[in-house]
């Protein structure tokens, strides 16, 4: 798939980057993980044998979506905040918002030994019981909580309610779709009318919880011998909302992940409303990335259809 704002460092500014942080090392070794489309990844390991790895924001940041200027202080904060509670997540070294040399944003982590849950190699049975795992950590990660509605990435943009937060997001992501011409001005406007008719539904949730946001098996790390989670990473898209938005993302959550969380998803009808309503976001969301910064007009086109049809009911 093509990407309009995925790029390589050159090679003077890679090691610029790492003689900046590990001013002593000689020989070490740096290569890129390729299949990234977002940020550009690179695994770094020193003589030592001691291991990073170093993510460098976008180029083209006028197609970035809002929010996506702040990724790395979301996942830096998100970072502190799991540490802070006892769950496993990234361990951040360093990070800019936007570095003077390279004008993109860039975060330096610990590389922790493991593959991620969705490696072949891991086994279904394996990949079950680390299911169950995943939904305990995950009830952890839920129970952070914050005073008010948004995204970590968006500090300044703060809701006294989660329907004020939703009809929001949905505002601003319908505004950029119609200015890419992805929808016309009706559509989006039928879109954000049915939001605002579920408010009711949204409103039942009064409690800000850590929602992950991007929650699938490629960013969850377990060890290489697959029995046990080590961390939850790639948390930039964090925010504090409804913890349900993290289930709407897959339809096949396997029965393992609530056993380990210690519950299912509320039955009521109005939770089956924010399900549709957390499915359409994601929807709205991944329309515009794959039409505006992954240049894949079908992918797009396909998730704009399911937008307008979750709307219509």
């Amino acid at each position: 798939m093509p990407s309009r704002i995925y790029q390589e460092l050159t090679p003077p500014q890679l090691t610029a980057l790492i003689r900046r942080h590990f001013p002593g090392a000689t020989g070490y070794r740096v290569a890129v993980a390729h299949g990234g489309l977002f940020n550009t990844t690179y695994r770094l390991t020193l003589a030592t044998g001691a291991a990073y790895i170093l993510r460098i924001g976008p180029v083209h940041r006028e197609l970035l979506l809002p929010f996506e200027h702040g990724l790395m202080a979301a996942d830096a904060q998100v970072a502190d905040l799991l540490a802070q509670h006892g769950v496993p997540g990234s361990q951040v070294v360093a990070w800019s918002p936007r570095d003077a040399a390279l004008d993109r944003a860039y975060m330096l982590t610990r590389c922790l030994p493991g593959v991620t849950l969705n490696d072949p190699a891991v086994t279904p049975s394996e990949r079950l019981a680390l299911y169950r795992q995943l939904g305990a950590t995950m009830a952890a990660f839920h129970a952070i909580t914050a005073p008010r509605f948004g995204r970590l990435a968006e500090p300044d943009r703060r809701f006294a309610t989660w329907s004020g937060w939703v009809e929001a997001e949905f505002a601003t992501t319908l505004a950029l779709l119609v200015h890419h011409a992805l929808l016309t001005p009706a559509q989006a406007a039928h879109v954000q009318a049915w939001v605002a008719a579920t408010r009711p539904a949204l409103d039942a949730i009064t409690t800000p919880h850590l929602v992950h946001a991007d929650l699938w098996e490629g960013n969850v790390l377990v060890s290489l011998d697959h029995r046990r989670l080590v961390a939850i990473i790639d948390c930039d898209r964090g925010l504090f909302g409804d913890p349900a938005l993290d289930f709407a993302i897959s339809p096949t959550t396997p029965a393992e992940f609530y056993e380990g969380y210690g519950r299912r998803p509320a039955p009521d009808a109005a939770a089956t409303t924010r399900d549709t309503v957390y499915r359409a976001l994601y929807s709205a969301w991944d329309g515009f990335v794959y039409a505006v910064e992954y240049a894949n007009p079908q992918a797009a086109a396909e998730c704009l259809a399911r937008l307008v049809a979750l709307a219509a009911g």
